[in-house]
């Protein structure tokens, strides 16, 4: 183990917490209901293109990031067939708690990989924001190892407050080169965490937690791993055929939160 395991907590199960699912491209609205305070689910904003993390922002606002639903180019055939387009991105939900609430784009048409209804999208996964309102995400529409250097796919970046992005840091690259489970290289950015000096990225399909080094003026960070997990061999896991030789079944880590009882570092 590299850094402090302790101060998060690690997910293998995806989010389920959703504001609203649609497969249209219909426009995202916000819900006009008055919020009464009780036990029943309250819709505060719908029309959202394959919503996967959700992360509060400034002022209680909620960051949601928006996988897509894919494109028009495709290649393959049957179950096989991937269609790349410019769907993912980050939305901001204001004032969740009203009757006000209002929905925002924080940065759209960015890559998504999906099956030709827009299902198992590949996209924008993970949000994040620092005390300042920086936003952060990572996409995993890579369609090659390495994605090219203009693309957010396989990277994580971060936005500014109008709207232009960042790459910060290459994990695809990095996943490319190391390879820290060994099982070959293979990566899905699928959430952040946010830290005081760092951004922990967790890799479901590296099977890892990558840390990157954050820097006062939001320069490119370094990148470190900071846990690799093991592959399960217990029950069905034991002896199932994994790649690279390895057997048991992977962790698949796909959420992070902070420990309150640890310090952010």
């Amino acid at each position: 183990m590299r850094g402090r395991l302790r101060a998060v907590t690690v997910g293998a199960t995806a989010l389920t917490l959703v504001l609203g699912t649609a497969w249209a491209t219909s426009p995202t609205t916000a819900a006009s209901r008055t919020h009464g305070g009780g036990d029943s689910p309250v819709v505060v904003a719908d029309h959202l293109n394959n919503p996967r993390q959700l992360a509060v922002g400034p002022h209680g606002s909620l960051l949601v990031a928006l996988a897509g639903a894919g494109g028009s180019t495709c290649t393959g055939t049957g179950e096989d067939q991937e269609c790349l387009g410019k769907t993912a991105g980050i939305k901001k939900v204001h004032a969740p708690w009203s009757s006000r609430a209002w929905v925002k784009k924080v940065v759209g048409h960015q890559p998504s990989l999906a099956g030709p209804d827009g299902s198992f999208a590949l996209g924008t996964n993970g949000v994040g924001a620092d005390r300042w309102g920086n936003v952060y995400g990572v996409n995993s529409a890579a369609t090659v190892p390495v994605p090219p250097k203009w693309s957010v796919a396989g990277k994580l970046f971060k936005v500014s407050h109008r709207g232009h992005v960042r790459i910060i840091a290459d994990l695809a690259k990095f996943e490319s080169n190391r390879d820290p489970d060994g099982q070959g290289p293979d990566s899905d950015a699928y959430s952040v965490l946010v830290q005081r000096n760092r951004i922990l990225v967790a890799d479901a399909a590296g099977n890892d937690i990558l840390s990157v080094s954050r820097h006062h003026n939001g320069r490119h960070g370094k990148i470190r791993v900071f846990h690799v997990f093991p592959n399960i061999k217990t029950g069905a896991c034991a002896d199932r055929p994994n790649d690279a030789g390895t057997t048991g079944c992977d962790f698949v880590p796909t959420s992070l939160a902070p420990d309150r009882a640890a310090r952010s570092s």
